[in-house]
């Protein structure tokens, strides 16, 4: 049991190791280069949203990896850290809710089976208290976006368009891509 543990912190660490530099890497490369047309735009959003995804699957990985190898408060303390991920993450994914719906399951699904699947009372009490905890919060996160919408439409000043608050990306950056591309700034 103990080398299938050390494999698993092994594979695990790998993982997020490759996914961290990678985004990373995509980071400063953002900095470095503002794309100036649709399709770099387009790529951009699909690379933010893989690595957001590919972070969520490596944090449900962990929970199913790791809550058997410790005691009572180390589950728990994996089951905070995964609940603290989906929380802090609503003010940056709520305005893409389908986005954060698919990066709370992929971080919550396997904890939530893994404790389930732990056997007993309290592994299916602690199963469905995770389960309430997801759903309040996917709740949260529409109502963040639901709240920002009625703020940006409140102010029709704001230098948001409609379609960036609506998450609809692509075409945002269509419009941001041909604005820069005429020498608007501010976009």
């Amino acid at each position: 049991d103990g080398t299938r543990h050390e494999a698993d912190v092994l594979i695990w660490g790998t993982g997020f190791a490759v996914v961290w530099l990678l985004r990373a890497w995509l980071a400063v490369r953002f900095a470095q280069r503002e794309p100036r047309t649709m399709a770099g735009f387009a790529r951009r959003l699909r690379a933010w949203q893989a690595g957001v995804l590919a972070s969520g699957a490596l944090w449900g990985i962990a929970a199913w990896f790791f809550s058997a190898h410790g005691s009572g408060p180390h589950q728990i303390a994996l089951v905070l850290v995964v609940y603290t991920f989906c929380v802090a993450c609503v003010p940056i994914l709520g305005p893409q809710l389908r986005l954060f719906v698919v990066f709370v399951l992929l971080i919550f699904a396997p904890a939530i089976a893994r404790v389930a699947l732990g056997g007993g009372t309290l592994g299916w009490g602690l199963a469905i208290v995770m389960t309430v905890a997801m759903g309040m919060t996917m709740l949260l996160a529409r109502n963040y976006r639901e709240s920002f919408e009625r703020i940006v439409a409140a102010q029709p000043g704001l230098v948001l368009s409609p379609i960036e608050v609506r998450g609809d990306w692509t075409e945002y950056a269509t419009l941001r891509g041909e604005a820069r591309a005429r020498g608007v700034e501010g976009f």
